[in-house]
């Protein structure tokens, strides 16, 4: 690949792949895709081989092709093929992890530049949002990837450069990685903060702001704050700002609030189906809600219930329902 025309031809290569997977079972396709890797990575492992002018591009084809492998073939397949599963993770830390697209040539339009970085960034974090998934990578017993905190740094300051698609890709590694982060460090105020400035600045963006708003509402109202009865006061101020703020905004465009509660019902509605699995042991508390009695103190609750009363005491940590009704 030398011209930056060749990459509709690799895109068009991967949306095959991805047809062809949802056409046949992955036990069918796994002699190809294991070809496909294996030549995939002798490209990456031989990079410094290829001629200046096409190395990114050579690095951009490789890196999409493993994305694709990721996102269509394994990520979210039960019948993923378990060599494919197990060998990826350190592939992806060994070739693309810490690497950054090679230097583009000087001949190229800044468009075409813009285009090929863009891809490249959706691509390599698709990567690892799957070695994070379906592995231990980033926790703090596996030493050949950097801590969650390390890792989840790097998405923030990727969102303060990426653009289009590959936000949304920033975005969902970074909901996988806060279930690894401590709620009381300051790591997770700059990402909310940073998630929430990324919907502000892409609102123009029609071609891509519903995917962005669907990736950054599941960070900025992540699960895990949800769920815990111990969530910092400094979180729960964010989270009643930014939810006043998709409310109010989603009077200049419809659909905007209706991401953050089609978001809450369906934390809402695991916990439920998980509470009515999970044999009677005593009280149960409502992990939405918050202490009675004071800081500290934790009075038993009824279990999470879909029935309107029992939302209605959950929502109040995210939104004020009374504000809702005046509005109305």
């Amino acid at each position: 690949m030398t011209a930056a025309s060749d990459v509709s031809t690799v895109e068009l290569y991967c949306r095959a792949l991805r047809i062809l997977h949802g056409l046949f079972p992955a036990a069918v396709l796994v002699p190809h895709v294991q070809k496909l890797v294996s030549s995939t990575v002798h490209r990456l492992e031989t990079l410094s081989k290829v001629d200046e002018v096409g190395r990114p591009m050579c690095q951009l084809a490789c890196t999409m092709m493993l994305s694709t492998i990721c996102e269509a073939v394994v990520i979210g397949h039960n019948d993923a093929p378990p060599c494919i599963v197990e060998e990826l993770p350190s592939i992806i830390e060994r070739n693309l992890y810490r690497e950054d697209l090679a230097r583009i040539p000087g001949s190229m339009s800044h468009a075409e530049r813009g285009r090929l970085v863009s891809l490249y960034t959706e691509a390599k974090w698709t990567c690892i949002r799957f070695a994070l998934t379906h592995c231990c990578c980033g926790n703090d017993d596996d030493t050949s990837w950097d801590p969650a905190v390390v890792v989840l740094q790097r998405c923030v300051d990727g969102l303060s450069t990426a653009s289009g698609m590959a936000i949304v890709s920033l975005l969902r590694v970074t909901e996988v990685l806060m279930h690894r982060v401590d709620l009381s460090g300051g790591v997770v105020i700059e990402v909310v903060t940073a998630a929430w400035n990324t919907v502000q600045d892409q609102w123009r963006n029609h071609a891509c702001f519903w995917k962005i708003l669907e990736a950054a509402v599941p960070v900025v109202f992540h699960e895990k704050f949800m769920r815990s009865p111990d969530v910092p006061s400094t979180i729960l101020e964010t989270f009643n700002k930014h939810a006043s703020s998709l409310r109010d905004s989603g009077e200049h465009r419809s659909g905007v609030f209706n991401v953050l509660v089609r978001h809450c019902c369906a934390v809402w509605h695991t916990d439920a189906r998980s509470m009515q699995r999970r044999p009677a042991a005593g009280p149960t508390r409502d992990p939405c809600s918050a202490p009675a009695g004071g800081r500290g103190s934790h009075a038993p609750q009824q279990p999470l219930s879909t029935d309107e009363g029992a939302v209605e005491r959950q929502l109040p940590l995210l939104v004020r329902r009374r504000d809702v009704r005046s509005r109305a």
